[in-house]
């Protein structure tokens, strides 16, 4: 019995590694993650973020950079959570330039009526 058991065991480790490799060829790149990650920090750069929400904007840019490293390094999954935080980092970073500049135009609002009251 323990000469089948050594004929088995090799045949064993290569259906395992073949297994796995089918595994990680069957996931595909993150193509439509990137493209989403990749307009939103654009977007994000765009707008009042730089200023704003700097911090977030450069988290933003990071996760891209890592994406595009684990894309290189066929890390598909890695590159798509990443590609997803970039994404959701440069919309918070969009959201919080809004918010500041909407804060700054209700101040000047409120300049401005407490300059016509009497």
């Amino acid at each position: 019995m323990p000469t089948l058991s050594r004929k088995t065991a090799p045949m064993g480790i290569a259906a395992g590694a073949l297994l796995l490799l089918g595994a990680c060829a069957g996931t595909p790149p993150p193509d439509d993650a990137m493209a989403t990650a990749k307009l939103a920090v654009e977007r994000a750069e765009a707008s009042e973020a730089p200023q704003e929400a700097p911090l977030e904007l450069q988290q933003a840019r990071d996760k891209l950079n890592q994406a595009e490293q684990a894309i290189a390094e066929e890390e598909y999954e890695k590159a798509r959570r990443l590609a997803q935080e970039a994404a959701a980092d440069a919309g918070l970073a969009e959201a919080q330039a809004e918010r500041a500049v909407a804060e700054r135009n209700r101040q000047q609002v409120d300049s401005a009526i407490d300059a016509l009251a009497p």
